[in-house]
């Protein structure tokens, strides 16, 4: 069975921002959060300062766009695995493989799912892929589809921090990035805690 814990907070965009606030009177007064991923984009990486450079406003745009949205089937197509739904889209095939491969290998499961997390320490929320099993270890789960994932590390962090924080989780839980490309010719799996062996 998944978890379903409605959060208290709500995303908003904010220009280029995205801040998650309990409601639009408290955003007014001031009382927000900012993405994880939103304070992660002020990390450079040279490999996309070039390629912004090199591309046009247009293509960019267009680009991001088409992306975002084969990240979104990729995580639909993960959320619908674990709800024991087979891939039914082509286009994913190769991807779909990957993951199945990746999820045996591993013994990857999820019992929470699409949470909204926040540290009111550090001022900051956001909203994990999974949490559940990897190995036998309890672990936050974030699925990568494109070729650059440099911020997963941190990221992976900051909903950790934020769930041990609420009292979500404990000190234990393990941080996984599980990187399928979305052009199907990459799959790792990279993790981090202080206790697996």
């Amino acid at each position: 069975n998944v978890t379903s814990v409605t959060s208290t907070l709500f995303p908003k965009e904010v220009g280029k921002w995205r801040v998650y606030t309990p409601s639009e009177q408290a955003f007014e007064e001031g009382e927000f959060y900012v993405s994880v991923t939103t304070v992660l984009d002020i990390i450079a990486n040279e490999h996309l300062d070039g390629w912004k450079i090199d591309n046009t406003r247009e293509f960019i745009e267009k680009k991001l766009e088409t992306t975002a949205r084969v990240g979104t089937d990729i995580h639909s197509m993960i959320e619908a695995d674990f709800e024991g739904a087979k891939n039914s889209d082509p286009t994913l095939a190769k991807v779909y493989e990957n993951w199945d491969e990746i999820k045996t290998k591993y013994s990857i499961t999820s019992d929470k799912r699409e949470q909204i997390v926040h540290s009111m320490n550090h001022g900051f929320a956001g909203r994990y892929d999974n949490i559940g099993l990897v190995k036998g270890k309890r672990s936050v789960q974030d699925i990568k589809s494109g070729w650059y994932n440099i911020k997963a590390g941190y990221q992976l962090a900051g909903y950790r921090a934020a769930l041990i924080e609420m009292g979500e989780e404990t000190e234990d839980l393990g941080m996984v990035c599980i990187h399928l490309h979305r052009d199907g010719v990459k799959t790792t799996l990279s993790y981090k805690t202080a206790i697996w062996t």
